[in-house]
């Protein structure tokens, strides 16, 4: 993957407005081509899917590979990236390893992250990411 092709890092809630055509649906819309996920992040929308009863698990994955065309998979470099931000980010947040892996992904790349979820806001002044919420 170019990181010069990409230009956000989108977090599973904001996919997940885009599939359920929620609200921000436009917003992500813009980015879509040019965005990145994590895999493991991927992961959570098709598992919410399945578990939902929205769709099979096949169903869900071919959705989320057409969608998701430059996925970000899970290694060791974003992996240390996620678990140390604990250490700014500790568990009084209530975010999951999901959300740090999201928020590390940011990071790494130094692009925007677009998110659903309007608690994200507080991360920017913790990591010096910018978070974009879509609604």
């Amino acid at each position: 993957m170019q990181n010069n092709s990409i230009m956000a890092v989108l977090d599973a809630s904001a996919i997940y407005a885009v599939i359920r055509g929620e609200p921000g649906t436009l917003k992500v819309n813009e980015v879509l081509e040019h965005s990145t996920m994590t895999t493991y992040n991927i992961a959570e929308v098709v598992n919410k899917m399945v578990l939902k009863k929205q769709a099979s698990h096949s169903e869900s994955w071919i959705l989320l590979e057409s969608m998701i065309t430059h996925p970000y998979p899970v290694d060791m470099i974003l992996a240390e990236i996620a678990t140390g931000l604990s250490e700014k980010i500790d568990a009084s947040f209530g975010i999951s390893l999901g959300d740090k892996l999201c928020l590390a992904l940011g990071k790494m790349l130094n692009k925007p992250i677009y998110t659903a979820d309007r608690a994200w806001k507080q991360f920017e002044k913790h990591t010096g990411i910018t978070i974009n919420l879509i609604r």
